[in-house]
């Protein structure tokens, strides 16, 4: 098998792993000594967000408009599947696959904590900006103190333009006056 085919082989064997929530096979890869493709991490860090968003019925209602109805089975589930693929995530990037960017921002915007610091600490790049907006910006319209402070400590830019031409830092202060005038407190602790 040339170096070609095992490249393709070993992201195929990556991409199955994870689209099956498969921790143990992931695992198995990783000690065999294959690199994970960046595919793979950005499909866990996406299916980790979607499993989020359903699982918290309140976020999805936000991210979508409507009433979210949900069983607290199915709530359960989901919040298991988020645990899963957040590990899946967490081991691709510490057996060094490339951190996926296009993760944050559904992160922040759905209030994913836990995903969110797991990318920082990875080094994703804060000031990343698709078309649904800055990390930052996400991070204001979900309200979570907690992702806005870790972006802001990773050296967001407050002076960036958001999704509609304003600054980051005008709706910071309109919407959290309390983080706008704590401002320089969140970046130092």
């Amino acid at each position: 098998m040339t170096t070609k085919q095992s490249k393709a082989s070993a992201q195929s064997g990556f991409d199955a792993a994870v689209k099956k929530a498969d921790l143990v096979t992931v695992q198995t890869l990783i000690r065999r000594g294959l690199k994970p493709p960046v595919t793979a991490a950005e499909a866990a860090a996406d299916a980790c967000n979607k499993a989020y968003a359903l699982a918290h019925p309140t976020t999805r209602q936000g991210l979508f408009g409507r009433k979210a109805r949900t069983s607290k089975k199915a709530r359960s589930a989901a919040s298991a599947d988020a645990d899963k693929y957040y590990r899946i995530t967490e081991a691709l990037l510490k057996a060094g696959a490339p951190v996926p960017d296009t993760g944050i921002c559904p992160a922040a915007r759905s209030g994913n904590t836990k995903l969110a610091l797991l990318l920082i600490e990875h080094g994703v790049d804060v000031d990343f900006s698709p078309p649904i907006g800055t990390p930052l910006e996400n991070a204001v319209k979900s309200g979570s103190v907690e992702i806005m402070r870790a972006l802001i400590k990773a050296g967001a830019d407050l002076h960036q333009q958001g999704l509609f031409g304003t600054l980051l830092i005008e709706p910071l202060a309109r919407t959290r006056s309390w983080l706008w005038t704590n401002s320089s407190r969140l970046a130092l602790t």
